[in-house]
């Protein structure tokens, strides 16, 4: 009699329990629910609402505000549009093209021969490397120099036949070679064509006669000289690469600033997120996102 007694007490307890359980349940399923739901309108718009899209003029002037955008496309240009009933109907108000930089690189083909065990590389008749490693044929030319690759990033400077420098990548930026030493950063030193180490650094982009590098955390700018300009004060900065026309994106916690060379604040927008970033513009004007 006693079992059956308790059986019915620690039923409604175990209802209760499992309606509990249930409705908790429930409330995680709307609250994923509510976050899918925020994912979608952030993927669909590129913004976060309360947000606009502004289109600034090349001195930094808003032209106009969209309510949307969406930019992937082949020819590398961006849809702008009013409303969203324009952006559901797909009819843009105004299409530009992002900017994008022309990367020239002066390479050239080596001619490669197996000789006496050795890797033999010929450039107009010329043996420029005898070497026990295998590179790519195609070879990176810098002042009087060879820049020597293998498939997995590893780079060797060569001149009169000699490997002088070898480290995890290579490249030039404007009269100096970027060298990154490993694939650990803070391992980034710039280099004049005499191998004189003029900055070192965590990371380097070169644009406009400018490198942007990262020392300490944060994100500064130096001449082709090694000297800092604007030190290194900001959290990151937005590519390609740096300058375009004399202006670059950077960024201080949430929000992004336009700058000139003489580190002159020119517009203060919001930061990126995880589908867009300020972006210059083929003409020179800039696409960015302010509140409304």
């Amino acid at each position: 009699m006693r079992q059956k007694a308790c059986f019915k007490p620690c039923l409604i307890v175990l209802i209760v329990f499992l309606l509990i359980i249930t409705i908790l349940i429930g409330l995680i399923f709307l609250f994923i629910r509510s976050s899918i739901k925020w994912d979608d309108e952030l993927l669909t718009y590129l913004r976060y609402p309360g947000q606009q899209f502004a289109l600034l003029s090349s001195d930094c002037k808003i032209e106009d505000t969209f309510f949307a955008i969406d930019l992937y496309h082949e020819d590398n240009s961006i849809n702008l549009y009013k409303t969203e009933e324009d952006f559901k109907n797909k009819i843009p108000t105004k299409k530009v093209k992002k900017y994008q930089k022309e990367r020239k690189f002066n390479t050239k083909e080596c001619e490669y021969k197996f000789e006496n065990g050795l890797h033999c590389y010929y450039l107009d008749g010329k043996c420029i490397l005898k070497s026990l490693v295998k590179f790519n044929k195609v070879i990176l030319v810098w002042e009087d120099y060879y820049i020597f690759g293998t498939n997995d990033f590893n780079c060797s400077l060569v001149k009169d036949g000699k490997v002088l420098l070898q480290s995890y990548l290579m490249f030039v930026g404007g009269p100096n070679l970027v060298v990154v030493e490993n694939d650990v950063p803070g391992s980034v030193k710039i280099y004049d064509k005499d191998l004189n180490i003029l900055y070192s650094c965590q990371e380097c982009r070169y644009s406009e006669g400018v490198y942007s590098v990262k020392k300490n955390g944060k994100w500064g700018f130096v001449d082709e000289d090694g000297n800092e300009f604007i030190k290194p004060q900001y959290d990151n900065y937005y590519y390609p690469d740096g300058f375009v026309h004399g202006k670059c994106f950077v960024g201080k916690g949430p929000l992004c600033y336009i700058i000139d060379k003489n580190n002159n604040i020119l517009f203060s927008c919001q930061g990126y997120n995880d589908r867009f970033e300020p972006t210059f513009l083929e003409d020179g004007r800039f696409l960015v996102i302010v509140d409304k």
